[in-house]
């Protein structure tokens, strides 16, 4: 991988490179525009700032090298009839990462609270980490506020499966990886329920990987259960759409973990989840760290640094069993 981009250079300037340009408002949400571009932001800044990322100047590097050869594109999720009919899907879109010669698929929820999509922390960094590792990625940028209300991101989550069945025959559907961030781990969480792929006819995820997941809302009457259930976090609606009331025997085999410092999702999120499950006899593994806190992404520098490998492990013991 060639190097285009260092760690002492200025966001703002780094930005400005045709290939990233093409990508800019996937990678960071647009109310960061002001802060990215500031003289005194670099990609060294950005490591500290985003903490378990890693090197940012690498994952620029790769993200540059990668759209050039064309394996990594920016494509819509619905079609131009399907916005015609509903304007609120024109901004749901997903960010491939294509392994030739790899029939592996991974789907990405990164989180955001439905107030934006954190890709740069829990979208293309791990799909870097992903892919490197021989799988086909998909970030998904689902509806968000004020478009987020249930079963919207559902529906997203939906369509973007059954773009993958339609466009990729050659991927293998039938053994999907699912991963789920805070709110993307509530999304992920719901869409591998009756109330995600059952209902809309369509494969479920083989595995599932749920990181700092909202699984109870009643537990996150914030703004992430404002964002998608209206601003009344009560009634029918807040049991429909909760993870744990809808977890049952055919779960997909589950990898679950939180720090225990998380002070955006309550940690008895992760406990109420590792509690169902046992109670319906899901394979599944529930990891607890002490020393981290929320949106750590990659982990790179904290405790949960090599989560990814270790879920990886699980999932291939869990075949062999």
């Amino acid at each position: 991988m060639r190097v285009m981009f260092y760690n002492d250079q200025k966001m703002k300037e780094i930005l400005q490179d045709e290939s990233l340009a093409k990508l800019r408002d996937l990678m960071f949400p647009s109310e960061y525009n002001a802060w990215i571009t500031d003289d005194d932001i670099t990609p060294e800044k950005m490591s500290e700032s985003f903490r378990g990322v890693g090197d940012y100047a690498e994952r620029l590097n790769f993200l540059k090298t990668h759209i050039e050869t064309g394996e990594i594109t920016r494509e819509k999720v619905y079609s131009e009839s399907e916005v015609r009919s509903d304007s609120s899907k024109v901004g749901v879109q997903v960010l491939e990462y294509r392994n030739r010669g790899s029939n592996k698929v991974a789907i990405i929820i990164p989180g955001g609270g439905y107030s934006n999509v954190c890709s740069f922390c829990e979208g293309w960094p791990i799909a870097q980490e992903l892919f490197e590792r021989g799988y086909n990625c998909f970030v998904l940028y689902y509806r968000v506020f004020p478009n987020a209300y249930m079963p919207n991101p559902i529906e997203d989550v939906a369509r973007l499966v059954k773009r993958i069945k339609e466009n990729y025959p050659d991927l293998d559907l039938n053994g999907y990886l699912l991963l789920g961030f805070s709110a993307g781990g509530h999304l992920a969480g719901i869409w591998a329920t009756k109330q995600g792929y059952y209902r809309y006819g369509l494969p479920k995820p083989k595995y599932i990987a749920l990181a700092y997941p909202a699984i109870d809302l009643s537990l996150n009457k914030g703004v992430s259960c404002q964002n998608c259930l209206h601003k009344d976090c009560s009634g029918e609606d807040l049991i429909r759409y909760s993870v744990f009331t809808n977890v049952d025997k055919d779960y997909p085999v589950t990898y679950l973990w939180q720090g225990k410092r998380d002070q955006c999702i309550s940690f008895d999120n992760s406990v109420v989840m590792d509690k169902v499950l046992k109670e319906n006899d899901v394979k599944h593994k529930y990891v607890v760290y002490d020393d981290t806190c929320h949106g750590f992404g990659v982990g790179v520098g904290t405790c949960a640094e090599g989560w990814i490998d270790k879920m990886i492990k699980y999932f291939e013991s869990a075949d062999e069993a």
